[in-house]
């Protein structure tokens, strides 16, 4: 730490030269200098180099593809639980709490991310923070919206394109004529399957867009509930 001409603290972490590992290590790093920027300590903004913005809006982008990525296999097996088309706990016919179990596992990652986010945009305080910030959630936000295009083509593109009666009949007939000479009477289940499955990748298509839309919002959201409680403080003490 030393002085500055300003007389407030100058503080150089080590944190601000480390780069951040994952998703938990650079929101730790946004609260440590959040604090030090709350308690007074001036950070130099040219601290937070070009690279370290590439870090952390990197950071931001991948995971949030790696929550997408579980998500687009998930999703459609809970919506799967809710439609009565997958068997949950050995029930084919599922309770409302089971139901309610599927739906929660759909979305606990939007959940769990939303929480995380909304805490970064409560810190959306001093100069170098704000940096920081702008860089992940500018990762996490393109991640997001790349994560809702790449759901809603790959489960339209299975519906319509791959689950189709005569695509999916050919498909089907050559796991019986060719590769592993399947019984027709699973293939007939199959296929009575997969159709009806089709209601259920578009649901889970717009589920998806829509839980991803909530928690990319939720920390933009936190930022101007953030600024109005600063500028309400602002005008009481004048």
């Amino acid at each position: 730490m030393a002085g500055n001409s300003g007389g407030a603290p100058l503080v150089i972490s080590s944190d601000q030269k480390h780069k951040p590992t994952g998703f938990i290590d650079a929101i730790s790093q946004i609260e440590r200098n959040n604090e030090l920027e709350r308690q007074g300590s001036d950070i130099p903004m040219r601290l937070f180099t070009t690279g370290q913005r590439l870090e952390f809006w990197e950071v931001g982008c991948k995971s949030t593809l790696w929550s997408g990525i579980i998500s687009i296999l998930i999703t459609p097996l809970a919506i799967g639980v809710i439609e009565q088309m997958i068997p949950i706990f050995g029930e084919i016919n599922p309770s409302m709490g089971d139901q309610l179990i599927a739906l929660l596992l759909a979305a606990s990652f939007a959940i769990g991310y939303a929480f995380f986010l909304g805490r970064i945009g409560m810190l959306y305080d001093g100069k170098y923070t704000r940096m920081m910030i702008r860089s992940f959630l500018s990762g996490v936000f393109m991640s997001g919206i790349f994560k809702i295009v790449f759901a809603m083509i790959f489960y339209h593109t299975l519906v319509f394109v791959v689950f189709t009666e005569d695509r999916l009949s050919r498909i089907l007939l050559m796991l019986h004529n060719k590769w592993f000479s399947v019984p027709m009477a699973t293939l007939d289940s199959w296929y009575v399957f997969l159709l009806n499955f089709g209601n259920v990748l578009i649901l889970s298509a717009y589920f998806i867009a829509v839980t991803t839309t909530i928690y990319i919002t939720v920390p933009y959201i936190c930022i101007m509930i953030k600024k109005w409680k600063k500028r309400k403080y602002s005008l009481e003490c004048e």
